[in-house]
């Protein structure tokens, strides 16, 4: 029986990525009884296309990929986190930086992760312009490194002003709860160095997508063993290395909402 492939980008660059990428393959592969193996490309783009030519059976794309690959692809399933479908991003300054809001900021340098990037570019590129509407005329520099440890890294050394990265909806209630999110996320020799400045509106989901040309028997299989693989132990310990996830959730009507009021909003840019 040919494996099935799983599409995943590098982006995140983190070195224990790729392993928590082979173990997630190897806890799908225990419950859908079929071999999974996966496949790694460059970026974002390059996963979509992937989907599309069926060089990959399925993929876990952020928000904004898979809605644009909606015409290629179904999606099967959506990160759940701390209870919450939706999450934020930080917008992140120095920790020495006595900017105390966005509408402080001045001429600034901004390090983003990648276009395609929900929490590391766009919703917070679109929250720095709804709070400070004059602030395009400040952006001094826009830099993208592929990752948000990399675009954060960046500020910590000095080498950008303003970055972003994912925090847990839970966080909008407590910046300290925010700081602890985006520790995980960097490591705390980046993140000791940056503070959270103010956080997003809520983002969509990232989810799982199946490409179209996948047979429908084992499209229905996949689903179930990823709506399921929290309820054993090997699949929740790798959602929560891989994706930060308590479960994976199904596309509700709820979700599938959230997920049309981000593409009205994106669209409208």
């Amino acid at each position: 029986m040919r494996a099935l492939r799983f599409g995943m980008t590098r982006q995140l660059r983190s070195p224990t990525f790729e392993p928590a990428a082979l173990r997630f393959a190897e806890a799908v592969t225990a419950v859908l009884k079929r071999p999974v193996r996966v496949s790694f490309v460059p970026d974002y783009e390059q996963l979509r296309e992937g989907l599309a030519a069926g060089a990959v059976d399925f993929a876990w794309m952020p928000p904004l990929v898979h809605l644009r690959a909606a015409e290629c692809g179904e999606l099967l399933a959506v990160s759940q986190r701390a209870g919450r479908l939706t999450y934020r991003a930080a917008i992140l300054v120095a920790k020495e930086n006595r900017i105390r809001s966005v509408a402080g900021l001045k001429k600034s340098r901004l390090a983003w992760s990648d276009l395609g990037s929900a929490s590391g570019y766009l919703f917070p590129r679109m929250h720095l312009l709804a709070r400070a509407p004059s602030f395009a005329k400040r952006i001094e520099s826009e830099e993208f490194f592929g990752s948000a440890k990399l675009a954060c890294a960046a500020v910590a050394r000095g080498a950008a002003d303003l970055s972003a990265c994912y925090v847990t909806e839970g966080a909008t209630a407590d910046l300290d709860r925010a700081q602890v999110d985006v520790e995980r996320a960097l490591g705390v020799a980046i993140a000791g160095k940056l503070r959270v400045l103010e956080l997003t509106d809520s983002i969509p989901p990232d989810g799982i997508m199946a490409a179209r040309n996948l047979d429908s028997e084992w499209q229905a299989r996949l689903r179930d063993t990823l709506l399921t693989l929290h309820e054993h132990a090997a699949g929740a310990e790798s959602l929560d290395e891989l994706m930060q996830a308590e479960r994976l959730s199904p596309v509700t009507l709820e979700v599938q909402q959230i997920l049309n009021r981000c593409m009205a909003l994106t669209d409208a840019l």
